[in-house]
């Protein structure tokens, strides 16, 4: 009888153990997926707090005349644009070139000397009756407005389509269709 006692012993022994390590396993499988669920979750928080506290800026009002556009610019988001000179312009549109219209993209350099393939800053407006120029007021705040001229290297063929798009490390990219 000792030895069936053993063998029980023995038995109950390897239960335990299977017991103790399974629940182990569970309880470590448990920490991890727990883990990896709240990091997932502060990654997704942290996303969203960098995309709220975007700048965002709109383009509105496009108008082409010839080789001069003119648009406003809108900063909707939360956070000042430190200098509106660090925006990216760039614009798509058909142009008469060589006798074929030929859809063309130049990106527009910020300066203030008004010479094709450039742009630069007309003032800047806060609930139109409040005006700065670019000289004093550099920036554009939350609910101001820039207005833009830019000058394009190429005059597009009118009522064909176009396509300005505004960008910077900042503020992100938006774009807006536009007739020539």
């Amino acid at each position: 009888m000792k030895i069936h006692s053993r063998v029980r012993s023995g038995s109950v022994d390897i239960a335990a153990v299977v017991i103790v390590f399974t629940f182990s396993f569970m309880l470590i499988l448990f920490l991890v997926i727990y883990s990896i669920y709240s990091y997932v979750n502060l990654a997704t928080y942290a996303i969203k707090e960098l995309q709220r506290n975007r700048i965002n800026i709109i383009i509105k009002n496009i108008l082409v005349n010839n080789t001069t556009i003119l648009f406003n610019i809108s900063n909707e988001g939360p956070i000042t644009l430190s200098d509106i000179s660090n925006l990216d312009i760039i614009i798509e549109y058909y142009a008469n070139v060589s006798g074929t219209p030929t859809l063309v993209t130049y990106m527009l350099y910020f300066n203030e000397s008004k010479g094709p393939g450039t742009w630069h800053v007309n003032r800047i407006v806060l609930e139109d009756s409040i005006i700065y120029n670019y000289s004093t007021h550099r920036y554009l705040r939350p609910g101001e407005i820039a207005e833009i001229i830019a000058y394009l290297p190429v005059q597009p063929i009118q009522g064909m389509d176009g396509l300005l798009v505004v960008a910077s490390d900042n503020a992100g990219r938006t774009e807006r269709a536009f007739k020539t």
